[in-house]
């Protein structure tokens, strides 16, 4: 179901090195965690929890007011201030 998320997890694990940028395990870890709540309520709704489907929504308002808008929005201002590396990168 998720398939589409591996084609991008090369680049943002380069992207993401500790080397590179200071928040890359914690930020990584976000993510993973993310997926798996993601497959969780995705097995749990095939199972016949129907109220999977309003934790999915609750879940993806969540991630969008707690970790897109400070998470992300600060891996971008880094790569921002990086400029052009960080770009190449991310994009791989």
């Amino acid at each position: 179901m998720f398939g589409w998320l591996e084609n991008r997890k090369i680049g943002f694990r380069i992207a993401l090195s500790a080397r590179f940028y200071p928040e890359a395990g914690k930020h990584q870890r976000q993510h993973e965690g993310f997926i798996k709540r993601l497959h969780r309520l995705h097995e749990e709704y095939r199972g016949g929890r129907r109220e999977a489907g309003t934790d999915l929504l609750n879940l993806l308002a969540g991630w969008w007011q707690t970790h897109i808008s400070t998470f992300d929005a600060r891996l971008a201002e880094f790569m921002r201030e990086r400029g052009s590396l960080a770009r190449r990168l991310l994009v791989a």
